[in-house]
């Protein structure tokens, strides 16, 4: 049925080839950051089922070029966030994991667990501890040990000044 086909053609463009290179490019430049970034990278096929799943079709084959842009804002949104998690987890999730549980535990001990989340908007646009560099959690960490010093000293000298 040569004239269906042609019929449902006509009512879809598809995207043509320089469109697919430039998708699968992008694709590529996913792959590469989840092998930096994620523990189990992913490869390229469950990219483009991503991909696929995202613009409710069966193969990038039969991406609409009405809906070209919307296939090259998801593969670039995931870029950019594979971008910032490989730039902020730069040392490593051990070292992260460690500063996050000194930051949480100080701030517990000295009974100010809510301060954290106020920290962060003032100084960082409420991003998480996740999203930020490793200069600026190690920046909490020394701001959070030096409310660690400060209430101590300050039990040092209610202590003595009561003696």
């Amino acid at each position: 049925m040569p004239g269906v086909q042609h019929a449902f053609q006509a009512e879809t463009p598809r995207i043509g080839d320089v469109q697919k290179r430039h998708l699968s490019r992008l694709v590529a430049e996913v792959a590469s950051l989840c092998s930096r970034v994620e523990h189990k990278p992913r490869s390229y096929g469950p990219i483009w089922a991503a991909l696929c799943s995202e613009l409710c079709i069966i193969s990038y084959h039969l991406i609409p070029m009405e809906s070209y842009e919307l296939a090259v804002d998801f593969l670039e949104q995931w870029r950019r966030s594979l971008d910032a998690r490989a730039a902020v987890g730069s040392k490593g999730r051990e070292w992260r994991e460690g500063r996050y549980l000194f930051i949480c535990s100080v701030l517990t001990q000295i009974g100010q667990q809510d301060e954290l989340p106020q920290l962060l908007e003032r100084r960082y646009d409420g991003r998480s501890p996740q999203e930020l560099y490793d200069h600026e959690l190690d920046e909490i960490c020394r701001l959070v040990a030096q409310k660690k010093r400060l209430f101590l000293a300050k039990i040092a000298s209610e202590y003595y000044s009561a003696c």
